[in-house]
């Protein structure tokens, strides 16, 4: 899920520009200096950890562990992996007791396990976000004050008013908006309108939306759209939708994957390596190898292996996460490196999140269905089905106190995203591992349609 961010929550200019330093020389450390870097920021969160957080307080003391204890890498070991089910449960007990210094922000998520996971984001790892994006969008070539365009779900759909705009234009941050709620032939024309008018030079959306836009251009025969740089984000980005954005903007696709809190980024450097970031985050990697048949037709080296992602937050101070479960896989290329010069860690391959689109009756496409699940309370998960154009199965895994009122409000908000012709029938199951594919993760939404036969 994408996260929309207000501009007050980055309008801290000197931490800003000091990472912004430090971050620009750290791109270029070696092996031994990420990990003296990730060492020296393990030992002050570990520290802050066993002092302001009860439950990393009361682990500690449990199993008679001081924070100096964990001064390495190899010392990370010591402390038990943070599932999302212990998050949900201990919320409370995670979050730091003087988290108000830092200006904590709640945000939910249902990601790839289709449970609902609520985590507090703070100040420094604001400024961590704004600083990892300025960094990795500059080696495409991107300058702040640029204009660039973005597709948008979650900003139009904040309030009813925004959710009827095709476009809007940010004068202050020079970003075009478009609105990817809905998506249309006929919206695609305000898009190439808006593009047109406010010239912007680079374009970030899910791969699924740029591939829609980029078909809808191809099919309207609209040749004059191209950009700096295109940036892709929040699905996997599969090779045929690399091809035809490439073809269709004349420039490079560049791949990043990320989640909300904030462990663990791995972006696309401008000779094509996927690069770990280890002053973001620490990460592990747990070899899996049962799980090859994710990455079936995946280039990848011999020595390349599929891993599950364990990650530690360095700067979120107000839920520091310490080796969190974050679910997602991905090939790993050990001791391969970039032609860039960076001695990142490089993988191959993202299994990740895999969104599907909706198609209605009238040929849009709605990108943004996931949303409904967030809004409508005492859900514990959902999941919905397309197997034909006309109809959808909403699979709900509801609390105790989910009412009929409430699965009333869920049939109205999905069916004001897709349309009166689209039939909706709701199933409740009782358990999440009803909704669970053969990878073990729950989609939230399952398309068995050609959504972009081009």
């Amino acid at each position: 899920m994408a996260l929309e961010f207000k501009l007050s929550e980055f309008a801290h200019p000197i931490e800003i520009l000091k990472l912004r330093y430090t971050f620009e020389k750290s791109q270029w450390y070696t092996e031994e200096e990420q990990t003296l870097y990730q060492e020296r920021l393990l030992r002050r969160i570990t520290e802050h950890a066993y002092r302001h957080v009860p439950y990393y307080r009361d682990f500690f003391d449990s199993v008679r562990l001081k924070p100096a204890d964990v001064r390495r890498l190899s010392d990370l070991n010591k402390l038990p992996l943070l599932t999302k089910a212990v998050l949900r449960a201990q919320f409370a007990r995670l979050e730091a007791s003087n988290s108000h210094a830092y200006r904590p922000r709640v945000l939910r998520t249902s990601g790839t396990t289709g449970q609902r996971t609520q985590f507090l984001v703070d100040r420094p790892s604001n400024v961590l976000e704004f600083v990892y994006y300025w960094r990795y969008w500059n080696w495409a070539g991107y300058r702040l004050g640029v204009p660039f365009a973005e597709f948008s779900s979650v900003f139009f759909s904040s309030d009813e008013a925004k959710s009827l705009l095709p476009v809007l234009h940010q004068r202050l941050t020079n970003r075009l908006l478009l609105n990817s709620r809905m998506l249309s032939d006929a919206r695609v024309k305000s898009f190439v309108a808006a593009i047109r008018r406010y010239r912007p030079l680079f374009l970030k959306g899910l791969p699924s939306t740029l591939y829609y836009f980029a078909l809808s251009l191809r099919r309207q025969g609209v040749s004059d759209i191209s950009f700096r740089a295109v940036f892709s984000a929040g699905e996997v980005l599969v090779p045929r939708v690399r091809k035809l954005v490439e073809e269709m903007f004349g420039c490079k696709v560049y791949d990043s994957y990320g989640h909300l809190e904030r462990t663990v980024a791995i972006s696309e450097c401008p000779r094509g390596g996927l690069h770990l970031n280890p002053d973001y985050g620490i990460c592990e990697f747990v070899r899996r190898d049962d799980l090859r048949a994710e990455f079936a037709g995946a280039n990848y080296s011999e020595t390349g292996y599929p891993a599950t992602i364990i990650g530690t937050s360095l700067y979120n101070f107000s839920m520091p996460l310490l080796r969190y479960d974050v679910g997602d896989v991905v090939l790993v290329e050990p001791g391969k490196k970039c032609a860039c010069g960076r001695q990142f860690t490089l993988v191959s391959a993202i299994a990740g999140r895999q969104n599907e689109v909706i198609m209605t009756p009238e040929g849009g496409a709605v990108t943004a269905a996931f949303l409904v699940f967030e809004d409508v309370p005492d859900i514990l998960a959902g999941q919905i089905i397309q197997e034909s154009l006309d109809e959808l199965r909403v699979r709900i895994v509801p609390d105790a106190q989910f009412s009929a009122a409430a699965e009333a409000q869920l049939t109205s908000r999905l069916q004001t995203l897709v349309g009166p012709a689209m039939k909706i029938t709701m199933e409740r199951c009782a358990d999440v591992n009803e909704l669970r594919g053969a990878s073990g993760k729950v989609r939230a939404i399952v398309s068995k349609l050609d959504c972009f036969a081009g």
